[in-house]
């Protein structure tokens, strides 16, 4: 055998040892550029989508919602062209790095195929693609926390509440907050007590805000007692328990939270930002325990002068101008709300308190024409805020006040086509229940009972459980006795009595249901 034979032999061997390797790796590869195919079809129609979006977008016309849904389903589209099968982890639980890369692709894919599906008035479409994504993404948290966010939202622009409440509270479990960045932005965890008790009090349901915050305070404390936070974290952890304390009027807690903010100050310089919120709330504390309300006008106005940069900046100047409204220096409290419109007219909120506000001091001051035209510009410029709801009724109470019979009648009808117009504009918002007891409010003092009793119908379908609702069905039944509509009167306490059980007014309203059902 030559030499050239020897080595040609020795080539084949090496070639059949290494054939089933070269099997498995080519195996190999193939699956990675079918995960790479995979990634880039849906990357491919991902930004056709998007460039669709931001096309309608600037289009002059705007989207309306058969638009706005076309455009969800380019997204929708775009996830299909994988299977889920794709993304879901092997037998060892554990997804590769290219599984995990189209599962974030996809994720946000879904965030934008939501969003879209909400702006155009169908939150149920998102609910359950998002419920799906969540539990197919079991074990990334990057994920499963978007979708909860989703899944809540869906579930309270549907009317949901008390459901979307349920998953704010799992996700206060699921997720410990994540100490901020190095921008200082707070996760949103974090914050969900708050976004609870705010949709509560929304919804007319003082007695349930209590309730979530005392549950807020468990909360905070429990974060605290487990230990090992980080002090950035720990600081907004403090912040949120002083909070609660303050609304909560414990004022012995509150000073020791703020001495506890104060402390982590000291030790950690670059929390030196908390000043400004430890001196308001030092300054909110002292205006709430009464004496002088000169000295914390002036330490409130000294937050907002020290700090105008600050969040707590213009709160502490609002507060300011509260008190000075309350303490009868009119003038100066008409410029201070004056100042908070021109100075940060970005801060919506609180701008449109200070606007509502500035036209009561206006009619305290004997300026009636002026309040009147301020107060009724309150719902076109700040629309779905709480100063929207309260600015027409406000203009029919100073009627009532001056005995002037004509003008309620003219002011309760403007209020009825305010709120009629606040509520079509979004009938999904949960202010919505407000707006509505308003309008029936008007109508009640209109006299206009057959619209007024289509209020309540409406407050009992789309706000069963609301407070406000009961309230209404409690007046409903009085303008029924009135007028001697024993049918309307007993229709209203028998949903009263089932949707209200536990009122205190419903033992009263099961002996009438039970002496006008005989």
């Amino acid at each position: 055998m030559t030499l050239l034979q020897r080595r040609n032999l020795r080539r084949l061997g090496w070639l059949r040892a290494a054939a089933p390797i070269a099997l498995v790796l080519a195996a190999v590869g193939c699956d990675a550029a079918a995960r790479q195919a995979d990634v880039y079809r849906v990357q491919q129609g991902i930004w056709k989508a998007i460039r669709d979006v931001r096309t309608a977008r600037l289009d002059t016309a705007g989207a309306d919602s058969t638009k706005l849904l076309g455009l969800r389903q380019q997204f929708i589209d775009a996830i299909e062209q994988v299977s889920p099968s794709a993304w879901t982890p092997g037998e060892g639980g554990a997804r590769t790095q290219e599984q995990r890369r189209l599962l974030a692709i996809v994720s946000q894919a879904e965030i934008q195929a939501a969003t879209l599906a909400m702006e155009a008035g169908r939150p149920d479409l998102a609910l359950e693609r998002c419920r799906a994504l969540g539990r197919a993404a079991e074990g990334d948290t990057s994920v499963t926390r978007r979708m909860d966010i989703l899944v809540s939202g869906s579930l309270k622009q549907m009317g949901r509440y008390d459901e979307s409440i349920d998953v704010m509270k799992a996700m206060m479990v699921r997720y410990p907050p994540r100490a901020p960045d190095s921008t200082g932005v707070e996760d949103f965890v974090l914050g969900l007590p708050n976004v609870i008790i705010d949709l509560r009090r929304t919804l007319g349901d003082q007695e349930g805000a209590r309730r979530e915050l005392a549950d807020a305070e468990r909360y905070y404390n429990g974060l605290i007692l487990a230990g090992g936070l980080d002090p950035r974290l720990e600081a907004q952890v403090r912040s949120h328990l002083v909070q609660t304390y303050l609304e909560q009027n414990k004022t012995a807690a509150a000073n020791a939270g703020l001495d506890s903010l104060e402390t982590l100050a000291i030790a950690y310089p670059e929390l030196k930002q908390l000043t400004p919120e430890v001196r308001y709330r030092r300054a909110k504390l002292q205006a709430s325990q009464g004496g002088d309300p000169a000295q914390a006008i002036a330490a409130l106005e000294r937050v907002a002068f020290d700090f105008p940069m600050s969040p707590a900046a213009v709160p502490a100047l609002l507060d300011a101008a509260l008190l000075k409204e309350r303490s009868n220096r009119l003038p100066e409290a008409l410029e201070a709300y004056q100042a908070i419109l021109s100075r940060y007219p970005a801060r919506r909120d609180y701008a449109a308190t200070a606007l509502l506000r500035q036209g009561m001091v206006e009619e305290r001051l004997g300026n009636w024409a002026a309040s009147k035209r301020t107060l009724e510009s309150v719902p076109g410029l700040y629309p779905r805020t709480a100063a929207a709801a309260q600015a027409p009724i406000t203009i029919a109470e100073h009627y009532a006040r001056v005995g002037d019979r004509q003008g309620i009648q003219a002011a309760l009808r403007r209020a009825v086509d305010a709120y009629t117009e606040m509520i079509e504009a979004d009938s999904l918002a949960p202010s919505v229940v407000q707006l509505r007891w308003n309008k029936f409010r008007a109508l009640a003092g209109l006299e206009e009972a057959d619209a007024a009793f289509g209020v309540i119908e409406s407050m009992v379908a789309n706000h069963p459980t609301s407070p406000l609702t009961g309230q209404a069905l409690l007046e409903g039944i009085k303008i029924a006795d009135r007028k001697g509509l024993t049918s309307v009167s007993r229709g209203f306490l028998a949903r009263f009595v089932q949707d209200f059980p536990n009122s205190p007014k419903a033992d009263e309203a099961r002996r009438r249901l039970r002496s006008v059902s005989k």
